[in-house]
This record gives C-alpha cells, structure tokens and sequence, in this order.
C-alpha cells in the first residue's frame, strides 16, 4: 500500500512539474510574440464568403481564406443545415494588439461544436496562413505557428487575455443576400467587422 501511495504521489508531482513548466512555458511564447507582431497592419481580411443559395432548411457558402498581403489562401463551399449563417473567432491579446483566428462555421441548426473547423484550411505546415506577410519575421512565424497549435488542439485554457468572437446575420433584422461578397475584417485595435463588396 505504502508503495502505490509513493508511485500515486510520485505521478501527481511529476504532472505538476510538467504543468507548471508548459505554462510558463506558453507565457514566455506570448512575451516573445510581443516583440514580433509590429509587422500586422490595423486591419486585415482573413476571409471573404458569399451566399451562393438559401432555401428554406440549407445554406450553400462559398468561403475564401486570405493572407495579410490579400493573397488568397484556398477556396472551399459548404451546404449547411439552417437558416442563419454563423463564423466562430478565437480572439488573444498580445500587448496592445489582437489577434483573430477564424475558428468555425455553422448555423442556427447546429451547435458551434459540431460546426465545420476552418483553421484546417488556413494551415499551411503549422503555420496560420492568414497571418502571412512579406514583413513577417522568421521567428515571428515560428511563435504564430505555436500559438495556432495551441489553438486548433484546443488547449487554450492556460493562454490568458483570449475570448470567442461570433459574427452572423439574424434572419429576422437582416440577413446576409445571396451572390453577394463580404468580407469579415480583423481590427488588431480589436473588433470584427462585416462589410459588403
């Protein structure tokens, strides 16, 4: 018994220690990332959608990812079961700037746990596309790259000054018009913001 207890005590120390050193760990990531963002401009465009059809059960999107640069990404469609369209951000703090990953798509019909995962294509080897710029640095690349990991594995419980941002149309007020193009944009000042093409 006194055996088990010892190996029992011995497990929970170490997972303590490993904890501890992955949280600080994470914090001196965000430090460093702290040093390297001066490359983001105000405002960037991380995607642009359209609604190609609306009936009275289905959206049909067409959803377009882009860089800092207005490069496009990739281009993907999705039919989703609903009636209003909805974009899921994961939004961090790093200094006095904020950071905007596209996280989910989904509608009023589904939960926002079972809504399409959009950080898949955006990724490019690890590293969020959508943060790509002829000004970015090696390292700033690098620390992004990790953050996103953090992100698109879900373990951001440790990462401070970071929240959900949804934007969608209510039906009811306004809804989002078929064939037209808009753009969400990304304020680093903080914010996102919808606008037609």
């Amino acid at each position: 018994m006194k055996k088990f207890i010892l190996i029992l005590l011995t497990i929970v120390a170490l997972s303590a220690g490993v904890g501890y050193y992955f949280l600080k760990y994470q914090k001196k990531t965000i430090q460093k990332l702290e040093n390297q963002i001066s490359f983001l401009k105000e405002t960037y465009t991380p995607l642009k959608f359209k609604i190609l059809d609306r009936d009275s059960n289905k959206l049909k999107v067409a959803v377009k990812f882009m860089d800092m640069d207005s490069n496009e990404i990739q281009k993907s469609d999705f039919t989703l079961e609903g009636h209003e369209l909805m974009f899921d951000f994961f939004t961090i703090q790093i200094k006095d700037r904020y950071l905007s990953f596209p996280t989910k798509i989904f509608t009023d019909m589904m939960p926002p746990q079972e809504g399409v995962d959009l950080t898949q294509y955006y990724n490019v080897d690890g590293f969020p596309q959508i943060f790509n710029d002829k000004e970015i640095t090696p390292e700033a690349k690098v620390l992004l790259t990790e953050l996103f990991s953090k992100i698109r594995e879900n373990k951001t419980q440790d990462l401070k000054q970071n929240f959900g941002n949804c934007v969608h149309d209510i039906q009811k007020f306004k809804s989002f018009r078929e064939d037209y193009i808009y753009s969400i944009l990304a304020h680093t000042k903080g914010g996102l913001e919808i606008i037609e093409n």
